[in-house]
C-alpha cells in the first residue's frame, strides 16, 4: 500500500500578526525566581562537571555521599528530604554507588536503611574539599556579616515553601 507523505502546512498556523509590545513580562534583576534558577543551573552543572570528571560521580551521588555522611543509617526517605530528590533518583543513585562498593543498605526492625563504606566516605571526603572551595568562590566579597545575613534570607526563602505551595494548591484545586 502505497502512502502519500506531504510536507506540514505551516500556512494554516501562520498571522501576518505579530506583538511589539516589549516589557510586559517580569523583569529578570527583580525576580527571585530568576537568580534562584540560574545560580544553581550553573552552580549544580558546574560541580557535576568537576565531580565527574575528577571522580567519576554524578552530583546526585554526590548528593547522597553528603546526606549519608551527615546523617549514617537512613532511609531513602529522608535523603529525599534533606536534598530535595525525588525516591527514583535517590535510589539510582543508591544502586550506582553500592555497585561501587561506597554504600551498602542494612535491615533494621524492618526498615532499609543506608550507610557509607569506608570507600564512600573516603570519596565524600576527597568531594568536599572541592565543594568547599567552590562554595568559598560564590561567596568571595561577602563580609562574614553578609553571610550570615544571606543563609538567614535563604532559610526564610525556604521556609516560606510551604506558602508558595499554598498558592500553588489554589490553581491545581480548580
Amino acid at each position: 500500500m502505497d502512502m502519500q507523505v506531504r510536507p506540514y502546512d505551516r500556512t494554516h498556523h501562520m498571522t501576518d500578526e505579530i506583538v511589539e509590545e516589549a516589557g510586559k513580562s517580569v523583569d529578570a534583576a527583580r525576580y527571585l525566581p530568576y537568580y534562584l534558577t540560574t545560580l544553581s543551573s550553573a552552580f549544580s552543572w558546574g560541580a557535576s562537571k568537576v565531580f565527574r570528571a575528577e571522580f567519576g560521580i554524578g552530583l546526585n551521588e554526590w548528593r547522597m555521599l553528603s546526606s549519608l555522611r551527615n546523617e549514617p543509617g537512613i532511609r531513602a526517605q529522608r535523603v529525599c528530604e534533606m536534598v530535595s530528590m525525588n525516591k527514583s533518583l535517590v535510589s539510582r543513585s543508591a544502586r550506582s554507588l553500592e555497585e561501587r562498593g561506597m554504600l551498602t543498605e542494612r535491615l533494621s526492625q524492618g526498615q532499609r536503611l543506608m550507610w557509607l563504606t569506608p570507600a564512600g566516605a573516603d570519596m565524600h571526603d576527597r568531594i568536599i574539599k572541592i565543594a568547599l572551595e567552590r562554595e568559598a568562590a560564590m561567596l568571595e566579597g561577602f563580609s562574614a556579616t553578609e553571610q550570615d545575613q544571606l543563609f538567614a534570607f535563604m532559610a526564610r526563602l525556604h521556609d516560606n515553601l510551604a506558602k508558595v505551595d499554598t498558592v500553588d494548591e489554589t490553581y491545581l484545586e480548580k
